[in-house]
């Protein structure tokens, strides 16, 4: 049981609780820390910090990061969200995920 457990542990009382945050170099808590955990599993990405830092036009730049994060409109991310269409590619009729559309 945790609280047999528990007994055995010693807490000096002269010395404050230190709160710190794991997810930053700082150790402090920040929203951008807590966003970039939830939004890349943990890890930052390369590719996004190389994506906003190229000079190129904004549109681009989002359309890049969606393709990156696999977060493109296609046929079949379109029907994981409850779309009405078949999802299949109006060329071929395969199914529209982001590789058939760029490759």
């Amino acid at each position: 049981m945790l609280y047999d457990e528990l007994q055995h542990v010693s807490i000096d009382e002269n010395i404050p609780d230190k709160v710190s945050w794991a997810l930053d170099k700082t150790k402090m808590f920040t929203t951008k820390s807590l966003y970039k955990f939830l939004s890349n599993i943990g890890m930052s990405s390369r590719v996004a910090g190389i994506i906003w830092k190229c000079k190129i036009p904004l549109k681009i730049k989002f359309f890049l990061w969606q393709t990156f994060n696999n977060k493109l409109p296609v046929g079949l991310s379109l029907l994981r969200r409850g779309w009405k269409g078949d999802g299949k590619c109006c060329l071929c009729g395969v199914l529209e995920t982001i590789n058939h559309i760029l490759f």
